[in-house]
């Protein structure tokens, strides 16, 4: 199995790239917000239209065709991968990048495939589905906010979320060999539980914030190296009861503020 996010770049140079990249964002936007504004650029609705098995590049599969979602200059696209049925894979054969998405269906799963990275630029919800990378070199950055509810990633090389996770619902969520990279403000609601199962660490970054409110348990599935919870920025426990870490490593060089109730690592 892959080690962890230090074997791809150090944990330094991950915090580096991000904020540099957050600070060019936030000056490009500055410098673009009235021309966007003004540019009356349209968001297409794209939606996988079957519970049938394709890649992301054939239009036909879309309700868009013959246009494929991938954001240009002229066109922008809020993505629905949500039919229900049979189980069905949509391959992501290209590299893409679009404005909104949204995978919701029991029956899907989205697969990375090659080295091909999935931008999604605001916001992604995540319920009830898989992200599968191919031997671990798929990447996926969400700029936005991310929701996840009773998910599974799996086996992706790196998983940005610089806009934060809310995990939230009553199914628990499984990050399998993944190098989790959170960013911005997120949260961990209900009793639900969270699984970093094989080689996965969940990194919360320098600046960013992750506020405990569930009894649920951050627990490992004994496969692998041991899964990681890599604290650099804040978290912090808001409500009554006992959060665990069971069979997890917690490296904690940012601060753990516990408000209410209790965690135990």
């Amino acid at each position: 199995m892959k080690p962890k996010c230090g074997a791809i770049r150090s944990a330094r140079e991950r915090e580096r790239r991000t904020v540099m990249k957050n600070v060019a964002a936030i000056r490009l936007a500055a410098i673009a917000g009235t021309a966007l504004a003004a540019s009356s650029m349209a968001q297409t609705t794209a939606t996988w239209l079957t519970a049938t098995s394709g890649n992301w590049s054939d239009a036909t599969r879309w309700s868009t065709n013959p246009q494929v979602p991938n954001n240009s200059p002229g066109n922008r696209f809020n993505v629905f991968l949500t039919p229900t049925g049979p189980a069905y894979d949509v391959s992501l054969d290209i590299p893409v990048s679009i404005d909104d998405l949204t995978l919701d269906s029991a029956a899907a799963t989205l697969r990375l495939t090659g080295s091909n990275s999935l931008t999604v630029n605001q916001a992604f919800t995540f319920a009830a589905s898989r992200i599968e990378g191919a031997s671990y070199t798929g990447t996926m950055r969400v700029k936005g906010h991310s929701t996840f509810q009773g998910t599974q990633l799996d086996a992706i090389g790196d998983a940005f979320f610089d806009g934060g996770i809310d995990f939230i619902g009553a199914a628990a969520d499984d990050i399998n060999d993944t190098c989790v990279v959170h960013g911005g403000n997120g949260s961990w609601t209900g009793s639900r539980d969270i699984r970093l199962n094989g080689t996965t660490e969940l990194m919360i970054l320098r600046g960013s914030t992750f506020t405990i409110a569930s009894a649920g348990t951050l627990s490992w599935n004994q496969l692998g190296s041991m899964g990681a919870l890599d604290n650099r920025g804040s978290i912090i426990k808001t409500t009554g009861g006992t959060t665990n870490f069971t069979d997890v490593q917690f490296h904690n060089t940012g601060t753990l503020d516990v408000r209410a109730g209790a965690v135990v690592a």
